[in-house]
């Protein structure tokens, strides 16, 4: 019997430890800065719209294909009811404002610094696309956003 206890304890611990230190933290909880000023806590959206993240950076060729593509279809993504924003990772303020003087972009720009966001999410590379229900659960991750978007949201 004790051999049995040890081995319920170790399979305790590491429930416990799978739940306290690799779940990933809600993206819901966030608040980031935004590029143009003041922060934007996307728990405001939760209960009420779909969220789509697009992670990016400035030195990245892919990425600029996809605000490219991000431009095209902002209207339609806000006209689903969709509340669309660039995720920039790990660059100042200062140099993501001198890349858009060349790369316009219509949706908001979120800026996370440190990149913990970006860590907390699991994201491996750029461009990186998040989408959320509107009840916070993930429904959608890739590197390019599907055409057929619309098929993901559930009304």
């Amino acid at each position: 019997m004790p051999i049995l206890r040890t081995g319920r304890r170790a399979v305790l611990c590491f429930i416990v430890f799978l739940t306290c230190f690799c779940a990933r933290p809600e993206a819901y909880a966030a608040t980031l800065d935004s590029l143009s000023g003041g922060q934007v806590s996307l728990d405001q959206y939760k209960g009420s719209r779909p969220v789509l993240l697009f992670f990016w950076t400035t030195w990245c060729p892919y990425c600029r294909d996809e605000i490219k593509h991000l431009n095209k279809i902002s209207e339609e993504l806000k006209d689903e009811g969709i509340a669309p924003f660039a995720v920039n990772i790990g660059e100042s303020s200062y140099k993501v404002n001198r890349f858009f003087k060349d790369y316009a972009l219509k949706i908001s720009v979120l800026l996370d610094k440190d990149g913990y966001f970006s860590e907390s999410q699991d994201i491996a590379g750029v461009p990186t696309y998040i989408m959320f229900d509107k009840n916070g659960r993930e429904i959608f991750r890739d590197n390019v956003f599907p055409k057929e978007f619309k098929s993901l949201i559930v009304k």
